[in-house]
């Protein structure tokens, strides 16, 4: 039946209701003051008068409370939310928490020149000195024998062990705040642990429906805390039970520090009252540490993650679940990439093998390499049985560089892609860095006048830069794009850009790859003209 709406309904009814701006408003009431005051009664809408003065003014409030309310909303759905705290809300939701900071993970050598007349125990968590203040802690332990002399290798983890103890209320749902994490460092995934008078508690994401010792944690608000049960999901802490919580406190990405910079103990390493002559290096830089996630990877992975379902079928299940996979103890995924190999170029573990070979004994000839892959061709080939899903992953270093990843990440994304996978599929993870080509560009710009040539060449490089990293797979790169960036900058008249490296990848000027290589930021040199 139709709807017969009063002359005031009518009168305030929209067409177009989503007007809700400054201008929008005043000509709103001006409207309606002139619909109900006669003429006679007020007709002076001069700029000066007071009643303009109070209609802009309600206007500017009523503009403004409809821009926060429009803020709000935007929070209660993934695709317009703008505060981590939101996402990570709307997220867990549909099964998927946003990680907090992961800790780096580096080699560390130890070595004893001088023996010494008893054991020396390099224990878990003995610290270690790195550069700019950071502090690693050994996350294994190193035994010298009496009189042992010779290197050691042992791993470490960037950061600092934070123990905070609370008092249990005996109520529901009690919630700890962690309040004690050193400024500008967060406290990293897979890290917390809970006793409950000396009771170790489990650490989950989500309670399960039974009455067990859990702790839920929740690391991405602020603060962080651990929340436990109420008695039907989760137990609740008995009044008075000692609450002692324990985590490690990372300044994440900033952790992957260079080879060669983690040289010493952070206090003299001293066992029955000698201090024991240790020489420390790490070999090879630190990597896997990551900040928190990005809102944007959360935003474009988690309903990736969530309609793959726990199981891994298609490429994009792959590489959803790999990308946003975090190891406790070997870090963050920056970016993975599913290949079902079906030729000997799409098979990384094949050309890597092959390289390393070459590497220890040698180049091999071009007609071994041929009949290799002829041979890796038909084994490979879609006519036949095998079903290998080739999984490549990088890490980012603090400049957000991608890198190869470390073994141990690669061997932990192994374990938990093939626990998902389905039966009849072969996983195998390998580090993408023999798919990864760094991008040499050259940039010669001619300056505006009135403008400094040293900042009008450091913004176009670092602009050149910002195009170079976070790239997908599969993204080739145009030269036209980056001249298109270079002259955009402000200050610039024109340019000259130029690619020159990866060689093998240059095609009239771009670089193109293929579906499964993948560009990261090399050298970038500006000059004037």
């Amino acid at each position: 039946m139709a709807v017969d709406l009063s002359v005031e309904a009518r009168d305030i009814t929209r067409t177009s209701f989503i007007g809700k701006d400054f201008d929008t408003y005043v000509d709103d009431i001006r409207t309606f003051i002139q619909g109900r005051f006669p003429p006679v009664l007020f007709n002076n809408f001069v700029a000066s008068e007071l009643g303009v003065m109070l209609i802009e003014a309600m206007a500017y409030s009523l503009s403004n409370l409809s821009w926060f309310t429009d803020r709000q909303a935007d929070e209660l759905y993934l695709e317009t939310a703008r505060l981590p705290f939101s996402v990570s809300l709307i997220t867990r939701l549909i099964g998927q928490v946003v990680p907090s900071a992961v800790a780096s993970s580096v080699d560390i050598e130890y070595t004893l020149n001088v023996g010494q007349p008893f054991q020396s125990t390099i224990a878990v968590g003995t610290q270690l000195s790195g550069p700019e203040g950071l502090i690693f802690e050994a996350a294994d332990v190193v035994i010298f024998a009496p009189f042992e002399v010779g290197t050691k290798v042992g791993t470490a983890r960037e950061g600092e062990t934070v123990e905070e103890v609370f008092t249990a209320n005996g109520e529901a749902n009690q919630t700890v705040l962690l309040t004690q994490v050193p400024f500008g460092k967060g406290i990293s995934w897979g890290s917390v642990t809970v006793t409950v008078d000396a009771v170790p508690w489990t650490v989950v994401d989500y309670f399960d429906f039974v009455q067990t010792n859990q702790a839920k944690r929740e690391l991405t608000e602020d603060p962080p805390r651990l929340r436990f049960g109420n008695g039907v999901a989760g137990n609740i802490p008995l009044a008075d039970q000692e609450i002692r919580v324990t985590y490690l406190a990372t300044s994440g990405i900033n952790g992957n520090v260079p080879a060669n910079t983690i040289t010493a103990f952070s206090e003299p390493f001293v066992v029955a009252f000698t201090q024991v002559p240790f020489l420390v290096n790490n070999p090879t830089a630190a990597g896997g540490g990551s900040n928190r996630e990005d809102i944007e990877k959360t935003k474009s992975l988690a309903p990736k993650v969530f309609a793959a379902a726990e199981r891994l079928v298609t490429e994009p299940d792959y590489d959803a679940v790999a990308s946003k996979f975090v190891s406790g103890a070997f870090g963050a995924v920056a970016i993975a990439k599913a290949i079902i190999a079906r030729s000997f170029d799409e098979d990384a573990e094949t050309r890597t093998l092959i390289q390393l070979i070459e590497n220890q004994c040698g180049a091999i000839t071009p007609d071994v390499v041929a009949r290799l892959e002829t041979h890796w061709d038909s084994v490979l080939s879609s006519n036949c049985k095998a079903n290998l899903v080739s999984v490549r992953i990088l890490t980012k270093d603090i400049t957000g560089k991608y890198l190869g990843a470390s073994l141990g990440l690669v061997n932990a994304l192994n374990t938990f892609l093939n626990s998902r996978k389905e039966s009849t599929v072969n996983v195998r993870v390998t580090t993408g860095e023999i798919d990864l080509y760094e991008v040499d560009v050259t940039v010669s710009v001619r300056v505006l006048d009135n403008f400094v040539v040293s900042t009008v060449l450091n913004d176009a490089k670092n602009n050149v830069e910002a195009e170079l990293l976070g790239r997908q797979f599969g993204d080739s790169l145009r030269q036209n794009d980056l001249v298109a960036i270079v002259e955009n900058t402000a200050g610039v008249d024109f340019s000259i850009v130029t690619i020159t490296a990866p060689a093998t990848k240059l095609v009239g000027g771009d670089v193109i790859i293929s579906p499964f290589e993948i560009l990261t930021k090399g050298t970038v040199t500006t000059v004037a003209i």
